[in-house]
């Protein structure tokens, strides 16, 4: 864990540590709230963004808010099926709060506005129908209150419900509004499946073994990426053995002893250096892409993943492995 050290005035150190003991957190929390701001937000909450001056400026931040209003949501029902502590909650109850105010800010800005061009005036209702399904997703978590936020049976699964709404119309209006411009790689589909989280193609290939390129939600880029800084474990597949990809680009592997087999990212970091053959420790995304070989092994026994389920195969188990991540509940990055 590292270190942050300030100074501060005696005075103003006292004042505020009587008022965060009177509200139970501890400077460490209240720091690693902060770190936290800025990392899903890339600003400080002490230093307001400019102001945009446009009504598509202003749809774009409106948008952007939503993904932080989603964002936050997500990571309270990650948190909520580990059944994480009241603490935790509450700080993420804070960031979706936060995200309102900004949102609230910028749907002031255009109904205020004399005229509207009528590619932002069109996406007055679903703004509206956002704040409707965000609306119920408070609702869900009991305003916030202390007993209602610690989710269980049907407000859990009315709070899953109102997501799940309230992302499918987060995508369309960033789609509409022109932020979700990811170019596709240019391969040869064979298949491909579109989980939660991720979307995963296979692509044609000269030899025999199999591309696979695993590519984030483009709208859920500011929220996974932070916490894919390290390698995260390539999908282990029943007659498949991952290959390295030298010619990508993308730094996919690591490499490291192949009969070491580290189980998490700081080993496999740590062992890279040692030389010797090249093993598949972890997968490295470079602006929500990473790519993997696999190659048929004969002596696979009788569960084998065939070719045709390649995709569907390889999301299932990424959208398993990130989900674990939102919820923090992925501390030695293996499966």
């Amino acid at each position: 864990m590292a270190m942050v050290n300030a100074r501060i005035d005696d005075d103003l150190k006292a004042r505020v540590d009587a008022v965060l003991q009177r509200r139970n957190i501890t400077v460490t929390q209240n720091m690693t709230d902060l770190y936290r701001y800025i990392d899903q937000h890339e600003q400080s909450p002490f230093l307001p963004a400019p102001r945009p001056h446009t009504a598509g400026e202003v749809v774009a931040k409106c948008c952007s808010d939503l993904m932080n209003i989603r964002d936050a949501l997500l990571l309270i029902r990650g948190h909520t099926e580990r059944q994480a502590g009241w603490g935790e909650m509450a700080s993420l109850y804070q960031l979706f709060t936060r995200s309102r105010l900004a949102l609230a800010d910028g749907l002031c800005w255009l109904h205020s506005a004399p005229a509207l061009p009528f590619t932002v005036d069109r996406l007055l209702l679903p703004l509206a129908q956002a704040q409707a399904q965000i609306a119920e997703c408070d609702i869900a978590m009991g305003g916030g209150s202390r007993d209602a936020l610690m989710l269980t049976g049907e407000s859990e699964q009315h709070l899953s419900t109102a997501i799940a709404s309230l992302d499918e119309l987060v995508s369309n209006l960033c789609q509409k509004a022109g932020l979700l411009r990811r170019q596709i790689p240019v391969v040869q589909e064979e298949q491909r499946a579109d989980g939660e989280f991720c979307s995963v193609i296979t692509a044609a290939a000269a030899f025999e073994h199999a591309d696979v390129i695993v590519l984030l939600r483009p709208d859920l880029l500011r929220l996974l990426t932070p916490r894919l800084k390290e390698a995260i474990p390539c999908p282990q597949l029943a007659g498949w053995g991952p290959g390295v990809d030298i010619n990508s680009g993308y730094n996919t592997f690591i490499s490291a002893p192949a009969d070491s087999a580290p189980r998490n990212a700081t080993s496999a970091f740590a062992r890279a250096a040692s030389g010797g053959a090249m093993g598949i420790c972890g997968l490295l995304f470079i602006q929500g892409e990473t790519r993997i070989h696999y190659w048929p092994q004969k002596e696979a026994g009788t569960d084998v993943v065939t070719r045709d389920r390649l995709a569907e195969v390889v999301c299932e188990k990424m959208d398993s492995l990130i989900r674990k991540i939102l919820q923090g509940a992925v501390t030695e990055k293996g499966e």
